[in-house]
């Protein structure tokens, strides 16, 4: 019937223009139609490419629902397959669409022509669309196919592909957030409990202090308890200028011939009195208590601290020192300027220079040194003269005898 619409289609000469669809006709979704037109037809021969839309009306109002653009009108005929996409969401209540066929050129507005009496393109021809359940299988595959190798060509994604790729990312993400954060909590827990039991084990390990003011001998010092026989050092609190909490444990380590700590280490006592505070634990002793390690702790850092605000004053004293001695070195050394300078203006005054006088002082201790030297002299010659007379008497006196 199409084939018999199409050869018959432009026998009449101008009087026919589109032959399919007829007017009045009933089209239904998935299933095929094809649209025929007079190629003689004097506005559509004289324009190069042809334009198809399909408008629904609705409430006396045109909208376009579809459109095939850049068809020869040479060709009379172009099929169309009656797919979801005919029917949009605004439109799917309604079983039955009234629509109008319309063809134009390409460079022609349809809207405006349409409403245009003296129009040279041929009028619109209505049709009615009725929107019924899928029939079968096949014409559901094929309807998707169509859709999908249209939504493939246009190169667009789905909005619920998109949607998807974005909670994933955003899923991923918190994972990774959450990894870090479980993986730090789990390090902090760890650090912590180390730090706890390295305390307790310290606690444990290390004796008691006592005032005992003498020296232990080595049985005392390592007896054979089973609690010490797999133990090698004493392990005491760190002592430092912060808090015993915030710095590890440092050992001392005591050789088993030996009374005292070893002179290298770097924790000394103040004398040698307080190498005899360290007692050896008892067999009947029970392990002292976290809270008495502690207070081990504050008594040696009490006695062997050496606060930095000593060694603070001391180097700041120092430089008030030196300081004030660079002071009095440049006031000294300006008062011997200004010496020098009064002596000068005075002597300028006088008309004596410098150098004159000190060629007086140094002629006038010269004739000191030599006047000294003779007077020597003279005094070695008297105590000769006089030893001489003495020698003579003597003589004189043993000879008359």
């Amino acid at each position: 019937m199409i084939n018999a619409r199409q050869a018959e289609c432009g026998a009449n000469g101008n009087t026919d223009t589109i032959c399919s669809p007829l007017k009045g006709e009933t089209w239904e979704n998935s299933t095929w139609h094809q649209i025929t037109w007079n190629p003689s037809y004097p506005t559509y021969a004289a324009d190069e490419f042809i334009d198809i839309y399909l408008y629904y009306v609705k409430n006396y109002q045109n909208t376009m629902i579809k459109n095939w653009t850049n068809v020869s009108p040479s060709r009379s005929n172009y099929p169309v397959f009656i797919d979801d996409t005919w029917f949009p969401i605004s439109y799917r209540d309604d079983d039955i669409h009234e629509a109008l066929i319309y063809i134009v050129g390409v460079d022609v507005n349809p809207d405006q022509e349409m409403t245009d009496r003296y129009s040279d393109y041929p009028a619109p021809i209505p049709i009615q669309v009725i929107q019924t359940p899928k029939p079968t299988t096949a014409t559901n595959n094929t309807a998707i196919n169509d859709s999908d190798k249209s939504s493939t060509n246009d190169g667009t994604l789905q909005p619920w592909v998109i949607a998807i790729v974005v909670i994933a990312i955003v899923a991923a993400v918190i994972a990774c957030i959450v990894m870090i954060w479980a993986i730090r909590h789990v390090r902090r827990r760890k650090l912590v409990y180390n730090e706890k039991g390295h305390e307790i084990e310290s606690a444990g390990i290390g004796g008691p202090v006592t005032n005992s003011s003498s020296l232990p001998s080595s049985s005392m010092m390592y007896p054979g308890s089973t609690q010490f026989k797999n133990d090698s050092s004493y392990i005491f609190p760190p002592i430092g200028d912060g808090s015993i909490r915030s710095q590890p444990a440092s050992r001392i380590i005591l050789d088993r011939g030996s009374n005292c700590l070893p002179d290298n280490m770097l924790i000394r006592p103040q004398s040698v009195a307080s190498c005899s505070n360290i007692s050896t634990p008892s067999t009947d002793m029970p392990p002292i208590s976290s809270a008495d390690a502690l207070m081990i702790a504050d008594t040696f850092r009490q006695r062997m601290r050496r606060p930095e605000w000593q060694q603070q004053q001391q180097h700041h004293q120092q430089q008030q020192q030196q300081q004030q001695q660079k002071q009095e070195h440049n006031e000294e050394s300006k008062r011997r300027q200004l010496s020098e300078e009064l002596l000068k203006k005075e002597l300028a005054a006088e008309g004596t220079l410098m150098k004159k006088v000190g060629k007086r002082a140094q002629l006038l201790s010269a004739f000191a040194e030599i006047e000294d030297e003779d007077d020597a002299d003279d005094d070695a010659v008297a105590a000769g003269d006089s030893s001489n007379d003495k020698t003579k008497n003597n003589n004189n006196s043993s000879s008359h005898s």
